[in-house]
């Protein structure tokens, strides 16, 4: 082989660690598993469910989609760990007594890494990323009720050697507009690798089924939002965390396992809340307790599972931005901005 896949794997693993904890470098297309919207990212995490326009929701959960979607335009750029940058464009448009249906090209770069002969010498150098684009179609039932499906078309190269997979989301949501409610179910990356980077490359798509829930109360500026995420695997608690740690001369329990009934269910929760300031603004902020288990300093917790941004309306134009921290080493920066081109058609 003429690359040295050294590097490359361990920037691989940085960033499928920092995506989604344990389950790194065990599934296939990280890409699909990241936060491409700004908002999402700062209420904490991948699934965070509010029905009220906002297409970089949509592109995930195709299930919030409708008629308020039809000619939005977003984008979304991230600046993640190290040289990892990623982004999103997306685009809907709604057909009366049909649905809304939108399309989201998506992109994962890694940056240039150094190809080296056999012997180590540099011969130059070259590019990795993944790339997917989702195709969302979603239909109103009645005025509670919603359905939705995202169609993922994926591919992957790393300088000379590729991959491809196909996967759909499914998903349904139920929206009371009165009362400020929202329930919504997710079935996510449901699929297969149709091509590895080599003939024994194959790697599982990674499944997940999600629950959100949303309350915009009435008479308060401030809307919670809760995701239940990995519901298909009960156990989150990862290998490092299980057993007991013993002193090896007298056998008493120094540090005792994680892998308790309480902690496997905290793993499974993602706090959001939004502050509405007028029409205009919005504050964020979310709480990620299995972000912060898995990928904080113990000596130095930092603020790792904590992400908090703001929106904001200017014009036509509306903007986004997000923080999230994973650990002292850094964290991520997103950015969004949606808009919508019927908006600039001259009046007559």
């Amino acid at each position: 082989m003429r690359l040295r896949y050294s590097t490359l794997v361990l920037l691989l693993v940085l960033v499928s660690g920092a995506a989604f904890g344990q389950y790194g470098g065990q599934n296939a297309f990280v890409s699909s598993r990241l936060i491409f919207s700004a908002r999402m990212a700062a209420l904490g995490a991948n699934g965070q469910s509010v029905k009220d326009g906002d297409l970089n929701l949509g592109t995930y959960n195709p299930s919030l989609l409708d008629s308020t979607n039809h000619g939005q335009f977003s984008f979304s750029y991230i600046n993640y760990i190290s040289n990892v940058n990623y982004g999103q464009v997306a685009y809907a448009s709604h057909f009366r007594g049909i649905g809304t249906f939108a399309a989201s090209l998506n992109y994962l770069g890694y940056g240039k890494f150094t190809e080296t002969d056999i012997t180590g010498q540099e011969i130059g150098q070259f590019n990795a990323g993944e790339y997917f684009l989702t195709l969302s179609g979603a239909r109103q039932i009645d005025s509670l009720f919603s359905i939705g499906a995202n169609i993922n078309l994926l591919y992957g190269q790393m300088a000379n050697y590729t991959a491809t997979g196909i996967s759909a989301d499914l998903a349904g949501t139920y929206y009371n507009a009165k009362k400020g409610t929202l329930v919504s179910l997710m079935l996510k990356s449901m699929g297969t690798q149709l091509s590895g980077y080599t003939d024994n490359d194959r790697a599982p798509m990674p499944f997940e089924i999600q629950l959100a829930f949303s309350q915009r109360f009435k008479n308060a500026p401030f809307r919670f939002t809760i995701l239940a995420e990995n519901l298909q695997r009960w156990k989150l608690v990862n290998e490092i965390d299980a057993p007991d740690e013993r002193d090896p001369l007298t056998g008493e329990i120094i540090n005792k396992s994680k892998d308790t009934f309480g902690e496997n269910l905290a793993r499974h929760f993602v706090v959001g809340v939004e502050v509405l300031i007028g029409k205009s603004m919005f504050l964020r902020g979310g709480y990620n307790y299995r972000r912060r288990q898995e990928l904080k300093v113990p000596d130095r917790p930092g603020i790792s599972g904590i992400s908090f941004g703001l929106g904001f309306r200017v014009h036509k134009f509306h903007f986004s931005y997000s923080r999230a921290a994973y650990n002292v080493a850094g964290g991520s920066n997103h950015i969004t901005v949606t808009t919508r081109f019927s908006d600039f058609k001259s009046k007559k």
